[in-house]
This record gives structure tokens, C-alpha cells and sequence, in this order.
């Protein structure tokens, strides 16, 4: 029998009364398709809009189901305030970790135009990888933390400065993107 890994379970408060509901249906799909739920995998993740002063209770647990904050949906981190600040924490700690690479690469004589195309490759591919989906939930000083983190790459040569910012990059992806329909 194939066991059915993950159940990526996303809520709204609002709507909390029939997630019990639907994770039963998710359950008896599994099992039509000769799959098997694994609750223990199973994540549940409530997204909740904070009202100015209000404060709204989430409802009870699933059973056998665990509650989280944030979850990992294909390399783009959510979290229950639908705000980017995570993912970017995530990102930036990330590609922190590359600028290690990129130092090495440059102290064994890489070219400085080889090195910044790794630096496109990894780095800038890794900030643009599905920007347009979660750069929407970006506050300024999410946006300023990316700027930083590029400018930095800059005075550090691992780029060349005509790398735009963040939100250039933005508006460029959403030009592209636009011009294809």
C-alpha cells in the first residue's frame, strides 16, 4: 500500500467548522486511490487575521494532527500571518550561506565574470525563485533586508553593480510576465 506523505492543510479561522470535514474527505480519497493518510506527517496551519482590538481564538486541534505556525510549501515559507518576514529570513540565511562559496570560488582565481555568473545562477535565482507569489506579502523592511543583502553582494564584488533591487527585479517579472498573455 503507498501512504499519501503530506497533507499541506491550510485554513482560514473563519471557515474553521469544516476542516474536520474535509480532512475525512481528503482521508476517503486516500483510501479510494489505494493511499493512506499519514496524520503523524500531516501538518495544520491556521491562517488568522488579526482585527485592531480583537482577538480571535483558533479553534481546536485536529486530532492527531499538528498545529503550526509556518510551514514549507515548495521552498516558500507561509506562516499563520500570511507575512513574507519568515521567508525572507529563511532566504537571506540561506544565501548568506553561499557568500561563503562565493569567497572560496574567488580565493582559488575564478574569473570575476565567472563569479558573477554563479552569482546569478545561485544566489539571484535563489531570491527570484516564485517572488511574484509571496513578494506581495512583503513589508518595507523586508524589502530593505533583500536591498541590503544585495547591495552587500556589490561592495563585495560577487556581483556587478548593475543588479537591480529587488523591487526592479519585481517589476520586471511582472512585465514579462504580463506580456505573455
Amino acid at each position: 500500500m503507498s501512504f499519501f506523505q503530506k497533507l499541506h492543510y491550510y485554513h482560514q479561522a473563519a471557515n474553521s467548522s469544516s476542516r474536520l470535514g474535509e480532512v475525512s474527505h481528503v482521508e476517503a480519497w486516500a483510501s479510494t486511490n489505494n493511499l493512506s493518510l499519514n496524520r503523524t506527517k500531516s501538518k495544520e496551519l491556521i491562517f488568522i487575521q488579526e482585527i485592531s482590538g480583537q482577538s480571535s481564538q483558533p479553534p481546536p486541534p485536529c486530532p492527531n494532527i499538528e498545529r503550526v505556525g509556518c510551514a514549507e510549501v515548495l521552498c516558500i515559507t507561509l506562516n499563520d500571518r500570511l507575512s513574507a518576514t519568515d521567508h525572507v529570513n529563511n532566504l537571506l540565511t540561506s544565501c548568506s550561506s553561499l557568500l561563503y562559496v562565493m569567497r572560496v570560488l574567488r580565493s582559488h582565481g575564478i574569473l570575476t565574470e565567472s563569479l558573477h555568473d554563479v552569482f546569478r545562477a545561485t544566489i539571484l535565482a535563489k531570491i527570484t525563485y516564485c517572488l511574484l507569489a509571496w513578494s506581495g506579502f512583503c513589508s518595507a523592511s523586508d524589502r530593505a533586508k533583500l536591498d541590503s543583502f544585495l547591495n552587500r553582494c556589490k561592495r563585495l564584488g560577487f556581483c556587478d553593480n548593475t543588479v537591480p533591487t529587488t523591487s526592479d527585479i519585481l517589476v520586471m517579472l511582472t512585465t514579462h510576465y504580463l506580456k505573455q498573455f
